[in-house]
Order: structure tokens, then sequence, then C-alpha cells
């Protein structure tokens, strides 16, 4: 006979192994790895957006309550 707090033991051990393989298969097919490279493009385009939301007149602190 097999001890009962063996068989719960095991079928743990199951049932985590089947969530990480779940996530790391998740991860490979949402492509979040990709992720970074975007992250990394849009701080390329940050400064040039940044300053033209600057130069614009919401950036001057043109504001609807300001202007009243």
């Amino acid at each position: 006979m097999v001890k009962f707090d063996f068989v719960i033991t095991v079928i743990l051990i199951i049932g985590q192994s089947f969530h990480f393989w779940r996530i790391i298969v998740l991860v490979y097919w949402r492509k979040w790895f990709a992720f970074q490279g975007e992250l990394e493009q849009s701080r390329v385009i940050y400064p040039k957006e940044h300053a033209r939301l600057l130069s614009s007149a919401l950036g001057k602190g043109h504001d609807f309550e300001m202007n009243r």
C-alpha cells in the first residue's frame, strides 16, 4: 500500500510542474520577450515626442482653467 501523504505529494508535484511548463509555453507563444524590443524602440522615439509635446499648446501650460 502507498501512504496517503505520498499520493498527495505526487499530485502536487505533477500540478506544479504542469503550471511551470504552461507558463513557459505561454511566454513562447505570446512572444513576451519581444516586448523588450518594443520598449527599447519607444525609448529612441521618446525624446523627439517629448520635445514636440512641450512645444505644443498643452506643453506651454495653456490650460482651460488658466485661459478663463
